[in-house]
């Protein structure tokens, strides 16, 4: 048996010698999700430690310089405070 990924696939394997009726076509399993239309979003999502050796300073630096943006910040650490106060209702704890 010989799998093909469609129809197009099974006729170049016969056009290349193989048998039809040993070759099966079975799809791909995945249906395919349209790419996102980037413009109409606005902000986006923080999960993990607030610490200084993930990159926390930066997300409140980006924070700061882009208020029209909302980021959802989850989590916890020694930041906590800062980001609380930065990202406002925002910060899920």
């Amino acid at each position: 048996r010989f799998i093909a990924l469609n129809e197009f696939c099974k006729s170049k394997f016969v056009a290349g010698g193989l048998p039809a009726d040993r070759i099966d076509v079975k799809p791909n399993f995945v249906d395919w999700v349209p790419e996102p239309v980037w413009a109409q979003r606005r902000g986006g999502v923080y999960v993990g430690r607030l610490s200084e050796e993930k990159g926390v300073e930066v997300l409140m630096q980006a924070l700061r310089s882009y208020p029209g943006h909302q980021v959802e910040v989850v989590g916890a650490g020694p930041f906590e405070a800062q980001v609380r106060e930065v990202a406002g209702p925002a910060y899920k704890g």
